[in-house]
């Protein structure tokens, strides 16, 4: 139960996006904790913050690089997530307590001043329980080291490590341990993390090598030893496995035998020069760290996936007229199936299939899971004509979703200038800035790099647009030209 003391609704509620608190605990007995397995920050929290142990930075969650007195979270944490403890593993700062009193400060970090909600509980726990020799009475060491590795070799980002997805688990009765084994694995061969940078994480220090998503490879990455056995094995592979001449002949014989039969659509999603420069410079991007030893470093693992039961109630099961014997789930009253058609067909030009949905009293300023505005949704892929629409029927060009990112935003970043030069004329905001602290202007002057390419990619298989991609980065400069232009008017 929340503290009357603790309750800052009437201070924060459409005030403020941050909240500082500072909690004095005692410590009797330093030995004690210097000698546990681990040191651990419990945390529940919506939607971010940034934790400081006498002084210093120890863990955060959702939050920006470089924190203001006044920050936003950079992402927001769902109401089923924030039910859940995260752990943060503080091991290595355990040397900053001292025998009395100690300092526990926390930057409680809101996604938006009129959120309707923010919590944080936060417990400091140690423990002598050692991970690894319990693990490996159920897990088999070797193997999974290997699968861990080669899922970081290869950038599986959707895998297990990278996203918890796509694996099966294999109990063989020889060992009575468990194996992880890939299944229907789709994103391969490419820098990064698209679908985690999108959602706006951080990925500041983070190793170029290591996907830490996955529970076991997450607590795993937090052991030093568990780091430099991880490292080794990597060295393996990159000795014993990859043969870039071997890799780039049956990528090219792979090409060649799937080009003539690819859609157009699949030719948007498929970039085998990308795929092929992957294979050239992966070595590169993984021997230097490895020699430096891998980073100390807190992947920020995303909640669980979870249903929330009021999805179920006051829906009606009928009987599909088109499939006799089969039934279908309709819910007379929900219009989120409308909505992501709406979404869709925004991004993707289809005006005729937006018209009749807005025409059968769909919000304009309808949002996404996010908080993206249909108008964003048309702005990213330049769709004037929708925008022109969106715009005569009341869509509010300065709207943000809950990073903070408006259309104009999502103009600038994708070059779209086209769709920029209609939200200026509305009277977009150039000076708005997003959680992270960003202005449109700085969205779109970043020099180009993978992680945006990567973004683009990823933005063009997700919502099937054609996006061109040299047209981005052509445009970009374009875009921070004419933001210039304006501000200074």
């Amino acid at each position: 139960l929340i503290d009357d003391a603790l309750d800052m609704e009437s201070s924060m509620y459409g005030v403020e996006t941050s909240l500082q608190l500072r909690i004095p605990f005692q410590v009797d007995s330093l030995e004690e904790i210097r000698e546990a397995s681990f040191l651990q920050l419990q945390v529940k929290c919506d939607d971010g913050f940034i934790a400081y142990l006498n002084g210093k930075e120890v863990a955060r969650h959702n939050a920006p690089d470089t924190p203001r007195w006044n920050s936003r979270a950079t992402s927001p944490t769902g109401d089923e997530s924030a039910r859940t403890f995260m752990s943060k593993n503080i091991t290595s700062h355990r040397d900053l307590l001292v025998k009395g009193e100690n300092i526990l400060a926390i930057q409680v970090l809101n996604v938006r001043p009129d959120s309707s909600d923010l919590l944080m509980a936060v417990e400091m726990q140690y423990s002598h329980y050692d991970l690894e020799s319990a693990l490996w009475n159920h897990v088999d060491e070797d193997a999974f080291y290997t699968f861990w590795a080669m899922e970081g070799l290869l950038n599986s980002w959707d895998g297990y490590s990278g996203n918890r997805n796509n694996f099966f688990i294999y109990l063989n009765p020889k060992t009575d341990r468990l194996h992880f084994m890939p299944w229907g694995i789709d994103a391969l061969f490419e820098r990064g993390n698209p679908l985690k940078e999108w959602k706006g994480g951080n990925t500041q220090g983070k190793p170029t090598s290591v996907l830490g998503q996955g529970l076991i490879a997450n607590q795993l990455y937090r052991l030093p030893q568990a780091r430099k056995r991880y490292a080794q094995e990597m060295n393996r592979l990159l000795t014993s496995v990859w043969n870039e001449d071997d890799l780039l002949r049956d990528s090219r014989a792979i090409e060649a035998l799937l080009e003539p039969h690819l859609s157009a659509n699949q030719k948007w999603d498929v970039d085998f020069d990308h795929i092929k420069g992957f294979i050239r410079n992966r070595r590169g991007d993984i021997e230097p760290e490895l020699a430096r030893g891998l980073p100390e470093y807190d992947f920020e693992m995303d909640g669980p996936a979870v249903i929330p039961p009021e999805e179920f109630n006051d829906r009606d099961w009928k009987e599909d007229e088109f499939a006799e014997g089969e039934e279908k789930w309709e819910d007379e009253h929900d219009q989120s199936p409308l909505i992501g058609e709406l979404m869709m067909g925004a991004a993707q030009g289809k005006i005729e299939e937006v018209e009749r949905i807005l025409d059968k009293g769909i919000d304009v300023n309808s949002v996404g899971d996010d908080g993206t505005p249909v108008l964003t949704m048309a702005a990213i892929s330049n769709q004037t004509e929708i925008i022109e629409l969106l715009l005569n029927r009341g869509a509010d060009v300065n709207a943000a979703n809950d990073k903070g990112d408006t259309p104009t935003h999502g103009a600038a970043f994708f070059g779209a200038i086209d769709a920029l030069e209609m939200f200026i004329d509305a009277g977009a905001d150039l000076n708005t800035r997003n959680a992270i602290g960003q202005s449109p202007l700085d969205v779109c002057s970043e020099e180009w790099n993978q992680d945006i390419r990567g973004i683009v990619d990823f933005v063009n298989g997700f919502l099937r647009t054609r996006i061109d991609v040299e047209m981005v980065r052509e445009r970009r400069p374009l875009a921070a030209k004419l933001i210039r232009e304006h501000i200074g008017t």
